[in-house]
């Protein structure tokens, strides 16, 4: 029998503990009593991993594993008179083999709890810049949980006991991308003045002249922010799919507020028979539509249910997924709104800043507070064009390539917002160019390409899949079920 005991079962280790499980499909046993016991396999000999319990807060360490180096929250315990030493703190061994079990002195469930209920953006809060994007361009939670998963595997081998878990994603798929577009605004009004004058104080001179050019396309008729039928073709041509998450902004704008003008500014009708048109063409050829949370509906039910009834109409169809307007969440009330109001899944945990992984992970997960699980999916947003658009897309795809690379190495999900305006060239030369290699490389290494409808529902039905396992001394029978 494989167990994983924990010295203490407080909420942040439980829901650590409860994220492993459901992340890799492992079908656990629970007991709860002094600790947390996990235990895997019939009655047999015992072979455990014990993880010491620590305190938590503050990155204070570094593990050093396989060629990762972790930062931790925390002094990691070390270890004296072993077997084998297995990762390391520094010189000092972290985690250790005795015998048939291993020592582990990173209380890894306590930290994934703590990363996936807000601490991470706690931590960031408290540090500089650099060091900041450092850690987000980690994703700490998933390293530290497929820490504890190989040497769950290494005690597996030991004990002759095939570890039961559940694939990450459909067959003959790696990791996943799925791609998103905000439509912010359908037509091009305040930027007019703006973009120039922004681009001008920053030297770029030489952006007046796209600038010149999108007008006197704009003369012609041609709507500079109306890209969707130059998505589609892209889309199209590249055989994948995205999710457009369309906005109803109704928030009240406030003379003597410029913050507040955008508002304004944002406020189109789906209603409108062209944008009515695209939105149900896009639905019937496979895209996905979803709701663009408007700026104060993040702690507003009655507005959340208001503007899915509204999208609703339009499409015909049930709306699934949401992204609040600059991701405004106030956790966990937000998605428990959202989840009250009939969504399924929730795009919305994006980066601040510099691209990376907001709280620690890459996948999918439901989040959990005060001991319970929401059945929302929360599928974090690992990379947003908005912050590189002043840097260029050089440095954009620069990052995303680092940021691809990371999700793939892990098995996750590298969840991508391109603005549909920068499909633009004039307003945004370059950025179609890099969001069709990014799309060409994603496949090339393996990739599942898709809607964030798609993953969520992958993620659901994986979630539901039971994984019957009988065992016996030291084999295991697994009857699989028509899924």
């Amino acid at each position: 029998m494989l167990v994983i005991s924990c010295d203490s079962a407080d909420p942040l280790v439980m829901a650590g503990a409860a994220h492993f499980a459901e992340k890799y499909g492992i079908p656990f046993r629970v007991r709860e009593g002094d600790g947390l016991r996990l235990e895997y396999g019939g009655a047999g000999e015992e072979f455990r991993i014990r993880i010491r319990e620590n305190r938590v807060g503050g990155f204070s360490g570094e593990v050093r594993w396989r060629g990762d180096t972790i930062p931790v929250l925390e002094e990691p315990r070390v270890f004296k008179g072993f077997d084998r030493a297995l990762a390391f703190c520094g010189e000092s061994p972290c985690a250790v083999l005795r015998g048939n079990g291993i020592e582990l002195g990173i209380d890894v469930f306590r930290e994934v709890g703590y990363l996936l209920t807000g601490g991470m953006d706690a931590e960031v809060k408290r540090l500089p810049g650099e060091e900041a994007a450092r850690l987000l361009a980690l994703p700490i939670a998933d390293l530290l949980e497929d820490l504890l998963l190989e040497l769950l595997l290494l005690l597996s081998r030991r004990a002759n006991l095939p570890l039961v878990r559940k694939p990450f994603w459909p067959p003959r798929y790696s990791f996943a991308v799925c791609l998103t577009h905000d439509v912010d605004e359908v037509r091009k009004s305040y930027q007019w003045l703006t973009w120039p004058l922004r681009r001008a104080r920053a030297g770029d001179f030489a952006y007046l002249k796209h600038q010149l050019l999108s007008l006197a396309e704009k003369l012609r008729g041609r709507e500079p922010f109306w890209t969707f039928e130059r998505i589609m073709e892209v889309e199209r041509r590249l055989g994948v799919r995205s999710t457009f998450y369309f906005l109803q902004e109704s928030g009240k704008v406030r003379l003597l507020s410029p913050e507040t003008w955008k508002l304004y500014a944002r406020r189109y009708k789906l209603e409108d028979g062209k944008l009515a048109r695209v939105i149900r063409e896009l639905s019937e050829d496979g895209w996905e539509v979803g709701l663009h949370g408007s700026y104060y509906s993040f702690k507003n039910e009655e507005l959340l249910r208001r503007e899915k009834a509204r999208l609703e109409a339009v499409l015909g169809k049930k709306v699934a997924g949401i992204r609040q307007h600059h991701g405004n969440l106030s956790i966990p009330l937000t998605w428990e709104l959202q989840e009250r109001a009939g969504f399924a899944y929730d795009t919305s945990l994006l980066p601040r800043g510099e691209a990376g992984f907001r709280w620690g992970t890459c996948f999918p997960f439901s989040p959990r507070f005060d001991g319970k699980a929401l059945g929302l999916i929360e599928i974090p947003t690992i990379f947003m064009d908005t912050p590189y658009f002043m840097r260029g897309p050089a440095e954009a795809e620069r990052r995303c390539m680092r940021l691809l690379h990371a999700v793939k190495r892990r098995g996750g999900v590298l969840n991508l917002l391109f603005h549909h305006t920068v499909f633009n060239p004039r307003e945004f030369p370059g950025w179609a160019e890099l969001y069709q290699r990014l799309i060409q490389r994603a496949r090339s290494m393996g990739a599942w390409i898709t809607t964030a409808g798609e993953v969520a529902e992958w993620w659901r039905r994986r979630r539901e899949w039971s994984t019957p396992a009988e065992f016996a001394d030291s084999t295991i029978k697994i009857v699989a079920e028509n899924q």
